[in-house]
């Protein structure tokens, strides 16, 4: 992993508690157009004024779940400074996130099991349509991690109790999730074949099955923050990378590079975005208003690899914890 990619690693993982850190971007984004994002707003309700809360867990208690993490053991990993949870108005973010440079190699694939695998996994990465606009301008980035950071002085906690992936036909629908530190990881089976889902490194030994079909989703619990891989047992070319979080203001884009973040507290902060298979991050300072959705374009450059580095993983796959 490059420098800079671990630098922004580091601060996606560890969030708000690198508050303080300078930019890692190095200088305003590519697209980096009027001085002011657009906006729009959410709803016409008048602005609460900005309060916090504190309680005992300092709200880190709500995420427990039979991950094995007991309160005060998240509450020390979410929230160790005890800091009041935020209770003001938010806004939200939301945009796209476009790849400039070459288009992404392939990569070999053994489809001999399902022959559809090449489609989902025989790219570095995933991008899709051009950005609108002048030529050259980018393509939509498939499978970003975007994450506010830069709000300081309070907690915000996760409200959700899991993340989710779909398996559909040979392989999910996601080659990278995210989800926060106490949240479990559903694995939904719509394929019509057994999968046996692998959460790397494994947080244990037991092997869980995915029945074709299957209503119950298989649960994993990642129980520390950092990178995991989660594959599967019978299909070496399945590959998804898993971000867990310490804090809860993260997504990945769509497959028209499309992200938006909800529950954003008012006030300046940062969004920061990188792909697991492009040595590049980029973040943008913002203005976060009550009840408005600011709208942030963020651009990442794919450069080719020096001539005849392997091109094999790197170090930006391999599992890293913190």
């Amino acid at each position: 992993m490059g420098a800079r990619a671990l630098r922004l690693f580091t601060l996606l993982v560890v969030g708000p508690a690198l508050a303080g850190c300078p930019r890692t971007s190095g200088g305003p984004t590519e697209d980096a157009g009027a001085p002011t994002p657009a906006t729009e707003r959410l709803d016409a309700g008048d602005a609460t004024p900005t309060t916090v809360t504190s309680g005992p867990d300092g709200g880190a208690g709500e995420l427990m779940n039979s991950a094995g993490l007991g309160p005060e053991e998240l509450r020390k990993a979410l929230n160790p400074t005890n800091l009041p949870v935020y209770a003001g108005p938010t806004g939200a973010v939301e945009g796209h996130v476009w790849v400039v440079g070459p288009p992404s190699p392939d990569v070999p694939v053994d489809a001999s099991r399902c022959a559809g695998a090449t489609a989902i996994y025989g790219k570095r990465f995933r991008e899709g349509a051009e950005r609108p606009g002048d030529a050259g301008a980018g393509r939509a980035l498939v499978d970003t991690v975007v994450a506010v950071t830069g709000y300081k002085g309070f907690f915000v906690p996760e409200k959700r109790e899991a993340a989710s992936v779909l398996i559909e036909r040979c392989g999910y629908d996601k080659r990278t999730v995210t989800l926060t530190l106490g949240q479990r990881l559903e694995v939904k089976n719509a394929s019509m074949e057994f999968w046996s889902p692998i959460l790397e490194p494994a947080p244990n030994a037991v092997f869980m099955m995915a029945p074709p079909r299957a209503y119950e989703p298989v649960r994993l619990y990642p129980k520390r923050p950092g990178l995991f891989r989660l594959g599967d047992h019978d299909r070496k070319y399945v590959h998804v990378d898993l971000y867990a979080f310490l804090h809860p203001l993260h997504t990945v884009t769509s497959t028209d590079g499309h992200y938006r973040i909800d529950g954003v507290p008012v006030g300046k902060v940062k969004v920061n975005a990188r792909h697991p298979a492009i040595d590049d991050e980029t973040t943008q300072e913002i203005e976060i208003r009550p009840n408005v959705i600011a709208q942030v374009d963020l651009v990442i450059r794919h450069a080719p690899r020096d001539a005849g580095a392997p091109d094999v993983d790197s170090g930006v796959f391999r599992p890293v914890l913190r």
